[in-house]
């Protein structure tokens, strides 16, 4: 008798715990689409949700590749798409590298997710350059409540000679975040190697903040166990 409680007593504690998924949190990035705003507004009008440290402005608001046969076409969405190029604006000039940042925040549910320890950042967008005389990178940097660098992740060099030239190209990053993590950074950057105009793009970026599984118990597999349990000792 004593041993069939045992044994059922290890069947339920097989039963009470189990992984299950915990559901993402987006990630609050504001104009993440470029599409508030209006065509050839410079990252100096400023282009919403966004801050260009530049002493010149470095990016545009474009939507076709009237101005220059490089761009992009269309936009991968909407109706604009950030690009580098100065012909967009109808500026004389433009800087060798810029950046264009967006500090966000971490809503109570990102923090939430980010307290344990386990959380992931995942950070996707899509990808234009068809000139091999300019680079791009993205750079997303974990911060602490004091703004403070914990870490980074970022795409490394993006050009056409390691992504498709022609069309947009889905980009994904994927980084463990730390569990001080209050706010992240995101950077994107233009470099170009050579001649005067950055004929490369970006849109469509999005977030979100995602656990690892965790472990609940099943208060109601518990409860018939025990009864189970009870039932077959009175026998």
């Amino acid at each position: 008798m004593k041993m069939k409680a045992i044994v059922v007593g290890s069947f339920l504690a097989a039963l009470m715990v189990v992984p299950v998924s915990v559901q993402a949190d987006v990630l609050n990035i504001v104009n993440g689409d470029f599409e508030t705003g209006s065509y050839a507004d410079s990252s100096f009008t400023p282009i919403a949700g966004w801050t260009d440290a530049g002493t010149d402005p470095g990016f545009w608001l474009g939507k076709d590749n009237s101005l220059t046969g490089l761009d992009a076409a269309s936009p991968q969405s909407g109706a604009l798409y950030l690009t580098g190029s100065r012909a967009v604006g109808g500026a004389a000039s433009q800087p060798v590298d810029a950046t264009l940042s967006q500090t966000i925040n971490l809503s109570p549910a990102n923090l939430a997710l980010v307290a344990g320890g386990s959380a992931t950042l995942n950070l996707s967008f899509y990808y234009h350059d068809e000139d091999p005389a300019d680079e791009g990178t993205v750079t997303v940097t974990f911060l602490d409540g004091s703004a403070s660098e914990l870490g980074s992740i970022s795409t490394g060099v993006m050009g056409p000679g390691n992504y498709s030239s022609t069309e947009w190209t889905f980009m994904e990053l994927s980084g463990a975040m730390d569990s001080a993590t209050e706010a992240v950074r995101i950077d994107i950057s233009t470099h170009r190697i050579s001649a005067t105009v950055s004929n490369l793009q970006y849109d469509s970026f999005s977030g979100s903040v995602i656990p690892e599984p965790s472990s609940v118990a099943l208060v109601g597999v518990f409860g018939v166990g025990a009864l189970f349990v009870r039932r077959r000792m009175k026998k």
